[in-house]
Formats: C-alpha cells, structure tokens, sequence
C-alpha cells in the first residue's frame, strides 16, 4: 500500500493500492473532533426555533462521495440520511428534519 496524500487539516489520509490489477482508493478520517463539536452544537440549540439554523457537519470524506452528491441531490432521500440513527452523529440540531 503506498500513501497516496496526507492532510492533516481536515485529518484525513488517502492510501493508493493495487488489488486484482485494479487501483483502489482507500479515504480515513479522523471524524472524532467533529463529532464532538456537533455533539456541543445539539447541546446549544436546545430549546431554540429559529428559521434558519445548521442541522449538520458532514465529513469531508464522507460529503465529496459520489453516492452522498446523489442523495443530497433528492432533498427526500437527503432527510431520510440526515434522522438515519446511523448519522446522528452528524446532526447539529435536535429534532427531525
């Protein structure tokens, strides 16, 4: 496996490999301090209605995918991931979308 790209902004690392005569792109992420974070922002919101307010820090690694380009294209299928109990841990504000 050789490494491909290293960022340490954002925390992820990209590792090039060849498996079966086939280039395979392996993304790891470091999503902790954004969960973290969002887990600060649920806490904050709390009791709070406002018209326009963030409901979710999504992973790069994550949000530049073309199957998550595809869902957030359908704004049904985009809140069917967003209250998925699976990606909670991406949500900045309580409640369903």
């Amino acid at each position: 496996m050789k490494l491909f790209d290293v960022d340490r902004e954002p925390g992820y690392v990209q590792e090039l490999h060849e498996e079966d005569d086939k280039l395979i792109l392996n993304v790891k992420e470091d999503v902790e301090p954004l969960v973290k974070q969002n887990l600060e922002a649920i806490k904050e919101a709390q009791g709070f209605k406002r018209t326009f307010t963030s409901v979710a820090q999504i992973p790069a690694s994550i949000y530049y995918t073309p199957w998550f380009q595809r869902i957030r294209r359908d704004p049904k299928a985009y809140r069917k991931w967003l209250n998925d109990p699976d990606n909670r841990a991406f949500r900045t504000h309580p409640g369903r979308m």
